[in-house]
């Protein structure tokens, strides 16, 4: 926000319809992931070069921004999405998209991640709960078998992450 001239929805679904009617669709999505793996790696490298105690905060904030910026990117590419994303590769954009991050962000950067929440929790408040919360949340998003490196963490901020209970538990 802030930095590029805003341009409005309208101009925006309209310039990738006419691009899908215009049977440039296949050249469209690969100009979006293309543009979309150059910023996260870009991200990725800056996240290499963070310090530990800052590293929460920033991780947190690429993977909000990013989680932020899908909720503007699909809904204008909503045409393409369904006429050749859905129609032609049979998958859609936002899988797409957030695949792209787990693969190029949130992999590289995931047990470093964890392992920092974890030490988080045995120092109260050291990471405001609410960022632990959405951290644990998008991190699930990304991919749910990021629950196997702590799930005791997880299942702080998450449900159904640990079996269930059963009676013999009830008393621990």
């Amino acid at each position: 926000p802030g930095s590029y001239k805003p341009i409005s929805y309208e101009q925006m679904y309209s310039a990738v319809y006419k691009c899908v009617c215009k049977q440039y669709s296949e050249q469209l999505y690969a100009d979006l992931m293309t543009h979309v793996r150059s910023r996260l790696a870009q991200w990725a490298s800056q996240l290499s070069n963070v310090s530990e105690d800052r590293f929460i905060q920033e991780f947190h904030q690429a993977l909000e921004q990013y989680f932020h910026a899908l909720g503007g990117i699909v809904p204008i590419f909503t045409y393409m999405n369904r006429f050749y994303i859905e129609a032609k590769l049979h998958t859609d954009l936002k899988t797409e998209l957030v695949k792209l991050f787990s693969s190029l962000v949130a992999d590289k950067h995931v047990s470093r991640l964890v392992n920092l929440m974890s030490a988080a929790q045995s120092r109260p408040f050291s990471v405001p709960p609410a960022t632990m919360a959405s951290l644990c949340k998008h991190l699930v998003t990304l991919n749910p078998e990021y629950t196997s490196i702590q799930p005791q963490l997880f299942s702080t901020y998450l449900p159904n992450v640990l079996p269930r209970m059963t009676e013999d538990d009830l008393q621990a």
